[in-house]
């Protein structure tokens, strides 16, 4: 099907309302078979993602060290050899969750994108592995809420306790004064803290330093 022009219409208007009526829910690692349509009957002609017009929720799993074996068992190295930044412990599944998930520009039309940060932990993201996968896609979030704007969002959710989750998005939020000052004195809330080491981490850290330099050693 979809050979001449007669199966060719047929498999575009199908496409049309398949990607275009339904919400999808696609684990990272497929992403990419997901917007190339491999493996399904469709003219390599067409393009998938503009298509998209409801609500795509994109699952990424933490970088821990059990879910790092297991990308890079099954996919080897990574293709996006390119670092945003440092990439200390988890260099390569860093780029290669970073490289995936720049994919998720590509739907332009979506009516709303939710990145979900899967695993366990709790659901500010304080632990180890949130805090990791945080750092490790910073830039790309970043990237995504300039180019979505409200249409974009991103939680962590547990595999533990049904589900339980909520919005991280405001980790990406510019850090005020007294978040800067809260992570001084030790005393910050999570939001506060993450605010302060995503700007650090993406040289988006405009402050002045104070006289005697001790804002250079704020986190």
């Amino acid at each position: 099907m979809g050979h001449d022009e007669a199966g060719r219409r047929l498999v575009n208007e199908a496409n049309e309302v398949y990607y275009g009526e339904n919400e999808f829910h696609v684990r990272l690692r497929h992403l990419f078979d997901f917007l190339q349509n491999t493996g399904g009957d469709v003219d390599p002609s067409v393009a998938i993602p503009p298509l998209v017009r409801k609500k795509v929720t994109i699952e990424v799993e933490l970088h821990d060290i059990w879910h790092s074996s297991e990308v890079l068992a099954d996919f080897g190295s990574a293709q996006d050899a390119k670092s945003d930044y440092h990439d200390e412990e988890n260099g390569e599944i860093a780029r290669w969750t970073r490289g995936r998930l720049r994919n998720v520009a590509l739907l332009t039309n979506a009516e709303s994108i939710l990145v979900v940060l899967l695993g366990v932990g709790v659901v500010d993201g304080s632990d180890l592995g949130t805090h990791q996968t945080i750092k490790d896609i910073a830039s790309v979030v970043r990237a995504l809420i300039g180019q979505f704007g409200g249409r974009f969002d991103i939680t962590k959710v547990l595999t533990r306790g049904q589900g339980l989750g909520g919005s991280i998005r405001s980790y990406w939020d510019r850090p005020s004064a007294e978040a800067r000052v809260c992570v001084f004195n030790g005393w910050a809330t999570t939001e506060q803290l993450m605010q302060v080491e995503i700007a650090r981490w993406l040289d988006e850290d405009v402050r002045e330093p104070g006289p005697d330099g001790l804002w250079d050693r704020l986190v």
